[in-house]
């Protein structure tokens, strides 16, 4: 995690694309930290400095390991920004655990049907002209935070 800038508004917490580091954003740091604190953050299970202790397999796990991130920075009405897989990290956070956001900008979201480290197959499947009744139950369950088979 890197911070930018100063505690004048609602901090913005930015969260970078699929194998991407938080320094995708440093041509947009320095305007952003001239009016808010800015935190970048390494995603877990992603290239940068963040080490991952536990696996992410579903995206409760992946809103619960973001709270605690938010917490551990004392963090409340985060404007959170998200780029692809960021993305979808930032809209799962608002479905799952939406209690420290103020506000999520989604850029170019990844598939938000998909479950992390997956999304690429599911993204296929929903490209079919006729996704099978049991793939597309599977993807309706992932996308409501409640996977069949734990």
């Amino acid at each position: 995690m890197y911070e930018h800038g100063h505690e004048r508004a609602a901090p913005i917490v930015l969260l970078p694309a699929f194998w991407a580091t938080s320094a995708m954003w440093a041509p947009n740091v320095a305007e952003l930290a001239a009016r808010h604190s800015v935190y970048c953050i390494d995603t877990i299970g992603q290239p940068g400095a963040s080490v991952q202790t536990r696996p992410l397999q579903t995206p409760d796990d992946c809103a619960i390991w973001l709270d605690d991130v938010l917490t551990a920075l004392d963090l409340r009405h985060v404007h959170l920004a998200g780029c692809s897989y960021g993305g979808w990290l930032a809209f799962n956070q608002s479905a799952h655990k939406p209690g420290r956001i103020a506000t999520s900008v989604l850029i170019e979201p990844a598939n938000v049907l998909a479950r992390p480290r997956t999304k690429f197959k599911l993204t296929l499947v929903a490209l079919l002209p006729v996704t099978p009744t049991r793939l597309a139950r599977r993807a309706m369950a992932w996308a409501l935070g409640n996977p069949p088979g734990g």
